[in-house]
């Protein structure tokens, strides 16, 4: 393997919440509620059931290949040739991910503080900063999520309470008005948001104690309901039948505070902590790229290739679509099968093929943990 470093479960716990909250707060609200309407708080429970499922099977995998990378044992699961096809379709999807990450959060610095500057100088900026972090190396980027944790999660109960007095809880009923349909459909999104947990079969290898991962990364799942609950709850109750139509939600609300005068100027201090919460994310992803297409061409390092990964990244996430209407069509045509396929399918195609041709029975290491 290419990575000589360790981190521990909790880091990689935050590693996955900043994963799916570093841009989720952002849209989440607005993609769920365009579905499910003013029920769209209800999408964020019924998303946990196949984010833990995830979890336990990426579990199970790991259990039968516990100090192997995913690219060792899929050549053993699959064959060496259909395992080298399945590692580049995850190539794709994290490469084509991390643009759609880069192009969410240029258009929020954007569309929020600074139109006039081109969009490009975002999509560089953010890109350099995750090559930075890349090269640095897992234990870096564990540590900087760990710093930066606490003012994140601080800032959503922040909105939270600072606001709650403002709620029309009114907007919140009937519950099920349009029956349960949209809310399934809504569910959608955050549910591949939380896919986004597939890093960890990247990762796992990576932990000083892989048998505590497990119930690391389910409280991490628990720590996004927490978080996310709140946020949506808190966009429909202030902003209603209006949520659907807006851009960034969560933003806006920051916006809601100053106007009714509870505290001014905060705008900045926000956007800073998700910026940076946005870039552990691109970290994250841009990571797993250059690790992953460092062992398939057999590299003696990943970082070789980091600039040349950040180039090809920066170029499709400028040209990947030519305004924010074909960019946001991206997601239920391209982003929904594609994520849906690589975040939850192959996972429980590996784990089903395990047992199909018996290398559960081999004896591999750890117990659960749990």
């Amino acid at each position: 393997m290419l990575e000589s470093g360790k981190i521990t479960p909790g880091q990689a716990g935050f590693l996955m919440i900043f994963t799916v909250l570093g841009t989720s707060n952002l849209v989440m609200p607005v993609l769920t509620s365009r579905y499910a309407q003013m029920d769209a708080w209800m999408t964020v429970i019924l998303a946990s059931l196949p984010h833990v499922l995830l979890i336990f099977v990426m579990n199970g995998i790991r259990k039968n290949f516990p100090q192997e990378s995913i690219v060792s044992y899929l050549k053993k699961i699959t064959g060496k040739y259909l395992g080298i096809l399945i590692i580049l379709g995850y190539l794709w999807y994290m490469i084509f991910t991390l643009t759609m990450i880069n192009r969410t959060v240029s258009e929020f610095l954007l569309t929020s503080f600074m139109p006039e500057t081109p969009i490009e100088v975002f999509i560089i900026v953010m890109l350099l900063l995750g090559a930075w972090v890349t090269k640095a190396g897992l234990e870096v980027l564990a540590r900087v999520a760990t710093f930066i944790m606490p003012l994140f999660l601080i800032s959503f109960a922040l909105i939270f309470l600072l606001l709650v007095g403002e709620f029309n809880f009114s907007y919140l009923t009937p519950v099920f008005e349009y029956g349960s349909k949209p809310v399934i459909r809504g569910a959608i999104y955050p549910t591949l948001w939380r896919g986004e947990y597939v890093l960890m079969l990247f990762l796992w290898p990576y932990l000083n104690t892989p048998e505590q991962g497990l119930r690391s990364l389910l409280q991490s799942a628990v720590i996004i309901v927490l978080v996310m609950l709140p946020i949506t709850t808190a966009s429909i109750a202030v902003f209603g039948p209006l949520t659907p139509h807006m851009y960034f939600p969560t933003f806006a609300l920051v916006e809601y505070i100053e106007l009714v005068g509870f505290i001014t100027r905060i705008d900045a201090v926000f956007m800073a902590v998700w910026i940076a919460g946005a870039f552990v994310k691109i970290g994250i992803f841009y990571y797993c790229i250059c690790l992953t297409l460092g062992e398939v061409l057999g590299l003696k390092d990943y970082r070789y290739i980091v600039y040349p990964v950040g180039i090809i990244c920066g170029a499709l996430t400028i040209f990947i679509a030519p305004n924010v209407a074909v960019f946001e069509n991206l997601f239920p045509t391209v982003l929904i099968p594609m994520n849906l396929l690589f975040q939850y399918l192959m996972p429980l195609l590996i784990l089903g093929l395990i047992y199909l041709r018996g290398l559960h029975k081999e004896k591999r290491g750890e117990g659960d943990g749990v």
